[in-house]
């Protein structure tokens, strides 16, 4: 869907199908129906749950101009979650071939969650995103520290080694989908930029679904569908509904600075 509401593609599938798997579909839409219509060079974010953590669909949505703000962690208030945070929190991965101190102690780590750490803790961080000369979208970490010195990471030139105890840089024969694109990808768990692209996604994509429910009723009477088109078409009407009212509360609205567009019941 656009910046202003309206739905411009959409597609179904059965609820035990696997969600990454799903995702490569919707990329393939928003490929086919938004990209073209976009500015050529534009670098976009994607923020999703934790589901969505494959080395493959993130490689994908590089190859589209994406940077992915995908966590390993819920930001759930359960227990069970609150613990799952802790624990990465307090992880402790080096990084091999990375510089190391004069007892050959690693200088540089990254925690559970990929954020990218020193030894002695005082570093600052510095996120750098970006498009190569293919269009594709790229991240790194560059960190300074007045003891350890500075290093950079680059997402997707890394992967986990000693069973995910410590991680390694990728080589040539390394296949594409070991790499860790977490790695490199300021938008950590922690970061408050990633916080502020997570809440976009529910004020914007979770609020489009809730319309669908609160306002339209598409879910209040379950019922079993005998075929797919049927889901189909009693989603599409919903959806054409909520592009229609879209389009013109956009076109009524009052252009003039300040001015609130114009509300349109339903």
């Amino acid at each position: 869907m656009s910046d202003n509401g309206v739905a411009l593609g959409n597609a179904f599938s059965a609820l035990n199908e696997s969600e990454p798997e799903e995702a490569h579909r919707a990329l393939r839409e928003y490929e086919l129906v938004a990209k073209p219509y976009l500015p050529a060079k534009q670098l976009s974010v994607v923020s999703a749950d934790g589901a969505f953590h494959s080395p493959r669909l993130r490689a994908r949505m590089r190859e589209l101009g994406m940077i992915e703000n995908i966590h390993l962690a819920s930001h759930g208030k359960s227990e069970e979650s609150e613990r799952n945070v802790a624990k990465k929190d307090g992880q402790r991965l080096p990084l091999k071939g990375a510089p190391t101190d004069e007892n050959d102690e690693p200088l540089w780590y990254a925690n559970g969650h990929r954020k990218v750490l020193c030894a002695c803790g005082g570093l600052t961080l510095s996120k750098r995103f970006g498009l190569d000369a293919k269009g594709h979208a790229f991240a790194r970490v560059e960190a300074r520290c007045p003891n350890c010195g500075t290093y950079n990471v680059t997402s997707a030139g890394w992967r986990t080694a000693d069973n995910s105890k410590s991680f390694t840089r990728m080589q040539p024969h390394d296949p594409r989908d070991v790499a860790d694109f977490a790695l490199g990808n300021g938008l950590t768990y922690n970061d408050k930029l990633a916080e502020a692209y997570g809440s976009s996604r529910f004020g914007h994509q979770e609020g489009f679904h809730c319309q669908l429910t609160t306002r339209f009723k598409l879910k209040q009477h379950k019922r079993w569908y005998r075929r797919k088109n049927q889901v189909e078409i009693d989603a599409r009407m919903a959806f054409s509904f909520m592009k229609a009212l879209a389009l013109h509360t956009y076109a009524s609205a009052d252009v003039t600075r300040g001015s609130p567009p114009l509300a349109i019941a339903a």
